[in-house]
């Protein structure tokens, strides 16, 4: 039983000693390039979330704008698709720290997503995830959640997205504003309730 407990502390204290992942600067990037995907065949072109700050009763809807940026002729058509989803708490506003990590759930006829599959080379979708409002026991803090996009059928990778938002007891004030945050020159709009 000792040793048991030892080992818990052990690992508090590494993941609060440790140097995590960090994020970049804004709201939500493309992390390709952090995956060590050279020529990505999803690309990202606007993510929004609403609102941008998450509240106790609030729950957030985030929508994705996703194009398949494969070669015609060579890539094929994505029948299935895939992804890793890795959840982070910014521990004692300091280091992001991982809480979750699923891998490979299948994107296709999911919620939201049911424009996903099959995905032909070019085309472009919006997507629509919805979720509730977060637990009474979820601590205020900043979340992020890195999503890496996987062909279902052969587990090629093909883009990752990264995202980051505040979750607070009240947001404060009603207001939406425009923020310059993307990749492509679209703006990430903003709307906190």
């Amino acid at each position: 039983m000792k040793d048991s407990s030892h080992h818990h502390y052990l690992t508090l204290v590494l993941l609060i000693l440790l140097p995590i992942t960090f994020a970049k600067s804004g709201d939500w990037y493309d992390c390709s390039e952090d995956e060590g995907i050279k020529n990505p065949k999803i690309k990202f072109l606007n993510v929004t979330s609403i609102p941008a700050t998450v509240t106790r009763h609030s729950g957030q809807t985030i929508y994705k704008t996703i194009q398949y940026d494969g070669v015609l002729g060579v890539d094929p058509d994505l029948e299935k698709i895939s992804a890793d989803f890795h959840q982070y708490y910014k521990l004692f506003d300091n280091r992001w720290t991982t809480f979750l990590h699923l891998h490979r759930l299948q994107r296709c006829d999911v919620k939201g997503n049911e424009n996903l599959c099959p995905l032909k080379v070019g085309d472009s979708v919006e997507l629509t995830s919805v979720h509730p409002s977060l637990g009474w026991y979820t601590p205020y803090g900043m979340y992020r959640s890195r999503e890496l996009w996987r062909n279902g059928s052969t587990d090629e990778p093909l883009g990752c997205v990264d995202m980051q938002f505040e979750y607070r007891a009240e947001a404060g004030h009603d207001k939406t504003e425009v923020v310059e945050a993307s990749l492509r020159g679209s703006p990430f709009v903003t709307v906190d309730q």
